[in-house]
Protein backbone atom coordinates (compact mmCIF):
# COMPACT_ATOMS: atom_id res chain seq x y z
CA UNK A 1 0.00 0.00 0.00
CA UNK A 2 1.42 3.39 -1.00
CA UNK A 3 2.23 5.99 1.61
CA UNK A 4 0.03 9.05 1.08
CA UNK A 5 2.06 11.40 3.25
CA UNK A 6 5.85 11.60 3.47
CA UNK A 7 7.30 10.15 6.64
CA UNK A 8 10.74 10.63 8.07
CA UNK A 9 13.46 8.41 6.67
CA UNK A 10 16.46 8.23 9.00
CA UNK A 11 18.50 5.60 7.19
CA UNK A 12 18.79 3.66 3.96
CA UNK A 13 19.18 -0.10 3.95
CA UNK A 14 20.24 -2.11 0.93
CA UNK A 15 16.64 -2.90 -0.11
CA UNK A 16 15.60 0.74 0.27
CA UNK A 17 18.49 1.92 -1.88
CA UNK A 18 17.60 -0.70 -4.48
CA UNK A 19 13.99 0.46 -4.68
CA UNK A 20 15.07 4.11 -4.90
CA UNK A 21 17.41 3.40 -7.82
CA UNK A 22 14.74 1.33 -9.55
CA UNK A 23 12.27 4.21 -9.20
CA UNK A 24 14.76 6.65 -10.69
CA UNK A 25 15.68 4.31 -13.52
CA UNK A 26 12.06 3.86 -14.58
CA UNK A 27 11.56 7.63 -14.63
CA UNK A 28 14.54 8.03 -16.99
CA UNK A 29 13.29 5.28 -19.29
CA UNK A 30 9.86 6.90 -19.39
CA UNK A 31 11.50 10.17 -20.49
CA UNK A 32 13.50 8.65 -23.35
CA UNK A 33 11.58 10.29 -26.21
CA UNK A 34 11.70 13.80 -24.81
CA UNK A 35 15.42 13.49 -24.05
CA UNK A 36 16.06 12.45 -27.65
CA UNK A 37 14.01 15.39 -28.94
CA UNK A 38 16.13 18.00 -27.17
CA UNK A 39 19.53 16.36 -27.69
CA UNK A 40 21.69 19.22 -28.98
CA UNK A 41 24.97 19.12 -27.07
CA UNK A 42 27.68 17.94 -27.58
CA UNK A 43 26.37 16.40 -30.81
CA UNK A 44 22.84 16.76 -32.16
CA UNK A 45 22.30 13.06 -32.83
CA UNK A 46 19.00 12.52 -30.95
CA UNK A 47 20.20 9.60 -28.85
CA UNK A 48 20.60 10.87 -25.28
CA UNK A 49 17.29 9.32 -24.26
CA UNK A 50 18.16 5.99 -25.85
CA UNK A 51 21.62 6.00 -24.28
CA UNK A 52 20.49 6.87 -20.77
CA UNK A 53 17.59 4.41 -20.99
CA UNK A 54 19.90 1.61 -22.13
CA UNK A 55 22.24 2.35 -19.24
CA UNK A 56 19.38 2.37 -16.74
CA UNK A 57 17.87 -0.76 -18.24
CA UNK A 58 21.15 -2.57 -17.63
CA UNK A 59 20.96 -1.48 -13.99
CA UNK A 60 17.36 -2.67 -13.68
CA UNK A 61 18.16 -6.06 -15.14
CA UNK A 62 21.02 -6.58 -12.71
CA UNK A 63 19.01 -5.41 -9.70
CA UNK A 64 16.28 -7.96 -10.42
CA UNK A 65 18.51 -10.66 -8.98
CA UNK A 66 20.16 -8.53 -6.27
CA UNK A 67 19.19 -9.68 -2.78
CA UNK A 68 21.90 -7.78 -0.90
CA UNK A 69 20.96 -6.26 2.44
CA UNK A 70 24.01 -4.00 2.73
CA UNK A 71 23.94 -0.54 1.14
CA UNK A 72 27.53 -0.95 -0.03
CA UNK A 73 26.75 -4.17 -1.87
CA UNK A 74 23.73 -2.68 -3.63
CA UNK A 75 25.68 0.43 -4.63
CA UNK A 76 28.48 -1.75 -5.98
CA UNK A 77 26.01 -3.81 -8.00
CA UNK A 78 24.49 -0.65 -9.50
CA UNK A 79 27.92 0.75 -10.38
CA UNK A 80 29.08 -2.44 -12.10
CA UNK A 81 25.85 -2.80 -14.08
CA UNK A 82 25.94 0.85 -15.17
CA UNK A 83 29.56 0.58 -16.27
CA UNK A 84 28.93 -2.56 -18.30
CA UNK A 85 25.74 -1.17 -19.82
CA UNK A 86 26.80 2.46 -20.33
CA UNK A 87 25.93 4.01 -23.68
CA UNK A 88 27.00 7.42 -24.95
CA UNK A 89 28.44 10.35 -23.01
CA UNK A 90 25.49 10.64 -20.63
CA UNK A 91 25.48 6.92 -19.87
CA UNK A 92 29.21 6.88 -19.16
CA UNK A 93 28.91 9.92 -16.88
CA UNK A 94 26.06 8.26 -14.98
CA UNK A 95 28.19 5.13 -14.64
CA UNK A 96 31.02 7.19 -13.15
CA UNK A 97 28.58 8.89 -10.79
CA UNK A 98 27.43 5.47 -9.57
CA UNK A 99 31.05 4.33 -9.26
CA UNK A 100 31.90 7.27 -7.01
CA UNK A 101 28.78 6.63 -4.96
CA UNK A 102 29.70 2.96 -4.57
CA UNK A 103 33.20 3.86 -3.42
CA UNK A 104 31.78 6.24 -0.83
CA UNK A 105 29.32 3.64 0.48
CA UNK A 106 31.52 0.55 0.15
CA UNK A 107 31.78 -0.19 3.87
CA UNK A 108 28.23 0.78 4.80
CA UNK A 109 25.65 -1.76 5.96
CA UNK A 110 23.04 0.97 6.23
CA UNK A 111 23.57 4.69 5.79
CA UNK A 112 22.35 7.90 7.39
CA UNK A 113 21.94 11.14 5.47
CA UNK A 114 25.33 12.64 6.40
CA UNK A 115 27.22 9.63 5.10
CA UNK A 116 25.12 9.55 1.95
CA UNK A 117 25.75 13.26 1.35
CA UNK A 118 29.50 12.72 1.61
CA UNK A 119 29.24 9.85 -0.86
CA UNK A 120 27.23 12.06 -3.24
CA UNK A 121 30.03 14.62 -3.14
CA UNK A 122 32.48 11.87 -4.02
CA UNK A 123 30.19 10.70 -6.83
CA UNK A 124 29.95 14.22 -8.29
CA UNK A 125 33.74 14.55 -8.24
CA UNK A 126 34.18 11.14 -9.88
CA UNK A 127 31.77 12.05 -12.70
CA UNK A 128 33.61 15.31 -13.38
CA UNK A 129 37.03 13.67 -13.30
CA UNK A 130 35.91 11.22 -15.98
CA UNK A 131 35.99 13.97 -18.63
CA UNK A 132 39.12 15.57 -20.04
CA UNK A 133 37.29 18.86 -20.63
CA UNK A 134 34.22 19.06 -18.36
CA UNK A 135 31.71 21.78 -19.25
CA UNK A 136 29.15 23.62 -17.19
CA UNK A 137 25.54 23.63 -18.33
CA UNK A 138 25.56 19.86 -18.75
CA UNK A 139 24.67 16.82 -16.67
CA UNK A 140 27.76 17.60 -14.57
CA UNK A 141 26.19 20.86 -13.38
CA UNK A 142 22.98 19.08 -12.35
CA UNK A 143 24.93 16.41 -10.48
CA UNK A 144 27.10 18.99 -8.70
CA UNK A 145 24.11 21.15 -7.73
CA UNK A 146 22.31 18.16 -6.24
CA UNK A 147 25.36 16.87 -4.34
CA UNK A 148 26.36 20.30 -3.04
CA UNK A 149 22.88 21.07 -1.72
CA UNK A 150 22.63 17.65 -0.10
CA UNK A 151 25.97 18.15 1.66
CA UNK A 152 24.88 21.58 2.91
CA UNK A 153 21.59 20.36 4.37
CA UNK A 154 22.79 17.04 5.74
CA UNK A 155 24.43 18.90 8.61
CA UNK A 156 21.06 20.37 9.61
CA UNK A 157 18.65 17.49 9.00
CA UNK A 158 18.73 13.85 9.98
CA UNK A 159 15.88 13.07 7.60
CA UNK A 160 16.40 12.07 3.97
CA UNK A 161 13.14 13.61 2.73
CA UNK A 162 13.87 17.36 3.09
CA UNK A 163 17.48 16.92 2.00
CA UNK A 164 16.64 15.05 -1.19
CA UNK A 165 13.73 17.36 -1.97
CA UNK A 166 15.97 20.43 -1.70
CA UNK A 167 18.68 18.67 -3.68
CA UNK A 168 16.12 18.00 -6.39
CA UNK A 169 15.18 21.70 -6.46
CA UNK A 170 18.84 22.66 -6.83
CA UNK A 171 19.28 20.21 -9.71
CA UNK A 172 16.12 21.52 -11.38
CA UNK A 173 17.50 25.07 -11.25
CA UNK A 174 20.80 23.87 -12.76
CA UNK A 175 18.86 22.28 -15.61
CA UNK A 176 16.90 25.49 -16.19
CA UNK A 177 20.11 27.51 -16.33
CA UNK A 178 21.77 25.18 -18.84
CA UNK A 179 20.18 26.93 -21.81
CA UNK A 180 21.75 30.21 -20.66
CA UNK A 181 25.22 28.70 -20.37
CA UNK A 182 25.71 26.76 -23.61
CA UNK A 183 25.22 28.70 -26.87
CA UNK A 184 23.95 25.61 -28.73
CA UNK A 185 21.16 25.16 -26.18
CA UNK A 186 20.28 28.83 -26.17
CA UNK A 187 20.01 28.87 -29.97
CA UNK A 188 17.79 25.77 -29.98
CA UNK A 189 15.69 26.98 -27.04
CA UNK A 190 16.11 23.80 -25.00
CA UNK A 191 17.80 22.62 -21.83
CA UNK A 192 20.60 20.07 -21.78
CA UNK A 193 19.29 16.56 -22.41
CA UNK A 194 21.76 14.78 -20.14
CA UNK A 195 21.07 17.20 -17.30
CA UNK A 196 17.32 16.68 -17.71
CA UNK A 197 17.87 12.92 -17.71
CA UNK A 198 19.65 13.13 -14.36
CA UNK A 199 16.85 15.35 -13.06
CA UNK A 200 14.29 12.71 -14.09
CA UNK A 201 16.32 10.12 -12.19
CA UNK A 202 16.14 12.26 -9.06
CA UNK A 203 12.41 12.89 -9.56
CA UNK A 204 11.78 9.16 -9.57
CA UNK A 205 13.70 8.75 -6.33
CA UNK A 206 11.95 11.63 -4.56
CA UNK A 207 8.56 10.38 -5.78
CA UNK A 208 9.37 7.02 -4.23
CA UNK A 209 10.54 8.35 -0.87
CA UNK A 210 7.50 10.63 -0.51
CA UNK A 211 4.79 8.22 -1.71
CA UNK A 212 6.24 4.74 -1.38
CA UNK A 213 5.46 4.15 -5.07
CA UNK A 214 7.78 2.93 -7.80
CA UNK A 215 6.31 4.30 -11.02
CA UNK A 216 7.16 1.62 -13.58
CA UNK A 217 5.64 3.51 -16.50
CA UNK A 218 7.98 6.42 -15.89
CA UNK A 219 5.35 9.10 -15.43
CA UNK A 220 6.84 12.55 -16.01
CA UNK A 221 5.65 15.93 -14.90
CA UNK A 222 5.68 19.30 -16.68
CA UNK A 223 8.91 19.83 -18.55
CA UNK A 224 10.84 23.03 -19.23
CA UNK A 225 12.23 21.73 -22.49
CA UNK A 226 9.94 23.53 -24.94
CA UNK A 227 9.25 22.31 -28.48
CA UNK A 228 11.39 19.94 -30.48
CA UNK A 229 14.80 21.50 -30.98
CA UNK A 230 15.50 22.90 -34.43
CA UNK A 231 19.17 22.21 -34.89
CA UNK A 232 21.45 23.49 -37.61
CA UNK A 233 23.67 20.49 -38.12
CA UNK A 234 27.21 21.32 -39.20
CA UNK A 235 29.29 18.21 -40.03
CA UNK A 236 32.42 20.35 -40.11
CA UNK A 237 32.15 20.88 -36.35
CA UNK A 238 32.53 17.16 -35.60
CA UNK A 239 36.15 16.10 -35.15
CA UNK A 240 35.45 12.44 -34.45
CA UNK A 241 32.65 10.58 -36.19
CA UNK A 242 32.01 7.63 -33.90
CA UNK A 243 31.40 7.25 -30.17
CA UNK A 244 32.95 4.05 -28.80
CA UNK A 245 32.99 2.55 -25.31
CA UNK A 246 35.36 -0.22 -24.25
CA UNK A 247 35.46 -2.31 -21.09
CA UNK A 248 38.89 -3.54 -20.01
Amino acid sequence: MALRNPIGIRYLSGPRLKRAVVAGAYRVIGSSDILDRINVFPVADSDTGKNMSATMWAVLQRLRSCRAMHVGEVAGTVAEAALRGARGNSGVIMAQFFQGLAEGLAEERRVEIRSLARALGQAAARARQALAAPKEGTILSAISAFATRAEELAERFGDFVPVLREGLSAAREAVRKSRDILPALREAGVVDAGALGFLRFLEGIVHYITTGEVDEVGRVGPSPVGPKAEVKFDPASILFRYCTECTL
